[in-house]
């Protein structure tokens, strides 16, 4: 009867660690807009799931930091499913109008490193104007120099 005890606690003990194991990890980054004017503030949040390591910003070339880094930290534990998330938020202002490269940020877990993707944001210049019809949808440019033209949001 002790055997039957032993066996059934292992098996419990490795489904607990089964369940743990599954939770997936995820090291990303949003951004507000993928275009904005060059007099706008760009946020961008770097989320961290089911992760622990030192976060190493990336370099922000071309970009300000008006503010941050912003920090927020979560835990859910659903039916045994346990998430901790936490982000960095930065509130970026462009320096230079056109195509400025967000540079990847790091995450360093003792020998093993994570990083998110590159993302480009497209600066318009101080005489373009656009009007965002909705939140991600799509922006509308004008420019003293161009025709109207149009570009579509990537959502990332």
């Amino acid at each position: 009867m002790k055997d039957m005890i032993s066996i059934v606690s292992l098996l419990m003990a490795l489904t607990c660690v089964t369940f743990t194991a599954v939770s997936q990890s995820k090291f990303m980054v949003k951004i507000s807009h993928d275009t904005i004017n060059l007099d706008e503030a760009l946020r961008a949040e770097f989320i961290i799931e089911n992760l622990d390591g030192e976060f190493i910003p990336p370099s922000f070339n071309g970009f300000t930091v008006a503010s941050g880094p912003m920090t927020s930290s979560s835990f859910t534990m659903i039916n045994g499913d346990v998430t901790q998330k936490k982000s960095v938020t930065y509130l970026l202002i462009p320096n230079v109008d056109g195509i400025i490269r967000l540079s990847p940020a790091k995450l360093v877990q003792g020998d093993k490193e994570h990083s998110t993707q590159t993302i480009d944001v497209f600066v318009l210049d101080r005489n373009s104007t656009y009007q965002r019809k909705s939140k991600g949808d799509k922006i509308v440019g004008k420019s003293s120099s161009t025709p109207s033209t149009k570009r579509v949001l990537k959502r990332i």
